[in-house]
């Protein structure tokens, strides 16, 4: 049985739960970070049922008063973090170009670029004391310099501003 520690952000469904089974059937103790306590408590139940150690993590990455409770409630039950995988993320807007709305493009860079940089430094602390800590930060395509500029990519010129750049951010992060 491993002591290993993995937070994933936005793992109550798809991609993020995914990677919590994975890391969980691999030893981890998985917190399963989610904005909304019952699906997360969902999510928990299933990998539970699975015979992975899980928790779940209220979690909302664009609120900076829910990452700062969850860091110290990680804090006082863990004391460190081996895994951090910011996976949270929002796609907005579908409208591309300057017909996207901006108020749509503060929020998809609220969570998928801010809410990873403040997470990450939150839990920093507790990702020092690992002896082999790990920081993942879950992208698109999307947020490629290379595939949106080749126009020979099918993906090339989608034009989504706010969830393009946004993960083009989170590349650079």
């Amino acid at each position: 049985m491993s002591n290993r520690v993995a937070l994933i952000s936005g793992a109550n469904k798809g991609i993020g739960k995914e990677v919590a089974r994975q890391l969980g059937k691999a030893g981890m103790t998985v917190l399963v970070g989610s904005r909304d306590k019952n699906n997360g408590q969902k999510a928990v139940d299933e990998l539970r049922a699975e015979g992975i150690i899980a928790e779940t993590i209220e979690l909302d990455v664009s609120d900076s008063k829910s990452i700062e409770k969850a860091a110290k409630s990680i804090a006082e039950k863990h004391d460190k973090i081996d895994v951090l995988v910011n996976n949270a993320g929002v796609f907005l807007d579908r409208k591309v170009g300057l017909e996207a709305e901006v108020e749509l493009i503060e929020k998809t860079f609220e969570t998928n670029f801010l809410g990873a940089v403040k997470l990450t430094k939150a839990l920093s602390p507790l990702l020092k004391k690992s002896d082999r800590a790990r920081i993942v930060n879950v992208s698109s395509s999307l947020g490629s310099l290379h595939i949106n500029g080749d126009p020979k990519s099918p993906m090339a010129g989608s034009g989504f501003i706010g969830y393009n750049c946004s993960k083009a951010a989170l590349n650079m992060f």
